[in-house]
């Protein structure tokens, strides 16, 4: 509540003045040129134009370039701070990108030119010979078509990412669709009740987990957790979690003296045992050796410094009464909850049902995550909507061209088809380029701003969030872009010939 940034509005003033004037001094300035040919899509700029296009085009490059450079070396701003530079990141990315694209885009349509040339027919080569004649008025909507989609997928990018880092943070705190914690509980986790757990419908893995308090020699308390290796190695395999190293605690693995218990340490433990090698257990000591490096044991709860031991191995050291597990880990895409919950209750009496489903929708539902989905959602429209008007505008600033075009080749014999083929084949190499320029800079923010973004503090967690482009969503916005396109050239090429060929080749003189 009132926290907006006063810029916002600004900012949208400033878009809607250049929205809403933009088009009225194109056709002013197209008036005040006069003459048949004035305004034509296709009619080739001069050498004075030419030189201050260039101009233009390598100051926006290099202002966006060192806008990056900054980006980057700045990293993410104090909290409270608003970082221009972050948040301008999409439109760093895409100007460069859009530059290259406007300029290259005529060079392959003209070699497309000569290609068709050769062949017979007369709609591919004249579409695509339109195309190929570039002007400020038809490149600028080409330019802002490549800021639109790259927005797009900006936006997508984000919200894959934090929706992933969500999914992740679940997965790291549960390990499991399903953990039944039976820690209260006064009845053991037997052999029994892991199968009657393991019958539930959906249920397609299990493991158990159990934990020991266990202390250093020098008095260092650290947290030991068992596991079946096989069996967790399996679950764990049946999850997107990293892989368990279940060989390294085999006994026979690795150089050390036999009859040291093979196990995996956090950091802290590490440095606390790598003195004696030796594990308190109660009043028992286990001699051990390191087989590995662990950070963290999804769906166990305990906390570093940790030691992850084989169960069996430990129980015939301390004894199994000492080190039982107390934990049921459940995987599976449709598990029965109601189910795995009866079960609980009947068999593990003051046992805890966690559900990693509900889990995720309690963090995907929190106010920040979903107020930033919000914004992705709100920012992706806002760029749509201008998409389509960018898009509209392009295809109205040639439509007199075009309606004299098609009505010139109508009084040679052209059918509808053969016109609707023409019209298209204008349109898709301006909006193919554009969505392999959104491509580009889709792919290009990924190593040039992901690591600059800090989004853990939206999955709840400290653990980083990777970023990866969405091309899914990039590629359904250029195909609807492309779709109404087609459809709004469709539609013209109906209404010249409805309209009839004297009265447009009237308009046109």
């Amino acid at each position: 509540p009132r926290g907006s940034e006063p810029a916002a509005a600004w900012l949208g003033t400033l878009t809607a003045v250049a929205a809403l004037t933009g088009v009225p001094l194109l056709a002013v300035r197209q008036a005040r040129r006069g003459g048949a040919g004035a305004g034509r899509a296709d009619s080739q700029p001069s050498r004075l134009s030419r030189a201050r296009r260039l101009v233009l085009d390598a100051t926006l490059v290099l202002a966006a370039a060192g806008g990056l450079a900054v980006l980057r070396q700045q990293g993410t701003p104090r909290p409270g701070q608003t970082d221009w530079f972050t948040s301008a990141a999409a439109v760093l990315v895409a100007v460069p990108v859009a530059v290259l694209i406007v300029r290259v885009y005529p060079v392959a349509a003209g070699g497309l030119v000569r290609l068709t040339g050769r062949r017979r027919g007369v709609t591919t080569f004249v579409g695509l010979a339109r195309a190929a004649r570039s002007s400020a008025t038809a490149a600028l909507p080409a330019f802002a078509l490549v800021l639109v989609l790259t927005l797009i997928a900006f936006g997508a990018t984000l919200r894959a990412a934090v929706v992933r880092g969500d999914a992740a943070a679940t997965w790291r705190s549960t390990g499991a669709d399903v953990v039944v914690d039976a820690t209260l509980s006064d009845n053991p986790v037997t052999p029994s009740v892991q199968r009657a757990f393991a019958r539930v419908p959906g249920v397609l893995r299990l493991a158990v987990t159990g934990e020991l308090p266990g202390s250093a020699s020098d008095g260092t308390p650290l947290s030991v957790v068992l596991v079946d290796p096989a069996a967790y190695a399996a679950l764990i395999g049946a999850t997107p979690q990293p892989r368990f190293p279940a060989g390294a605690l085999a006994r026979d693995s690795g150089a050390a003296p036999p009859g040291r218990l093979p196990v995996l340490m956090s950091r802290g433990a590490l440095a606390a045992l790598h003195r004696s090698g030796s594990l308190q257990i109660g009043a028992r000591s286990v001699p051990v050796r390191y087989a590995g490096r662990i950070a963290a044991v999804p769906g166990s709860g305990a906390a570093a410094p940790l030691v992850v031991a084989p169960l069996g191995a430990m129980a015939g050291l301390v004894g199994a009464s000492e080190a039982s597990p107390d934990r049921i880990l459940l995987v599976g895409p449709h598990i029965d909850a109601a189910r795995v919950s009866a079960l609980a209750r009947r068999l593990l009496p003051a046992a805890t049902v966690t559900l990693r489903s509900r889990r995720l929708t309690a963090l995907t539902a929190a106010p920040l995550p979903h107020g930033t989905y919000v914004a992705f959602a709100e920012g992706a429209a806002a760029a749509a909507g201008f998409g389509v008007v960018v898009l509209l505008i392009m295809l109205a600033l040639g439509a007199r061209s075009r309606e004299l075009t098609l009505a010139r080749l109508f009084t040679m014999g052209l059918s509808p088809p053969q016109a609707r083929r023409l019209v298209i084949t204008e349109a898709l190499p301006v909006l193919v380029a554009a969505a392999a320029g959104g491509a580009i800079s889709a792919w290009l923010l990924v190593p040039l701003i992901g690591p600059v973004l800090d989004l853990s503090p939206l999955t709840g967690s400290t653990a980083p969030v990777p970023v990866r482009a969405d091309y899914l969503v990039l590629g359904a916005a250029a195909v609807a872009l492309l779709v109404l396109a087609v459809l709004t050239l469709i539609v013209q090429s109906a209404v010249t010939r409805i309209r009839g060929v004297a009265r447009a080749l009237r308009i046109g003189e």
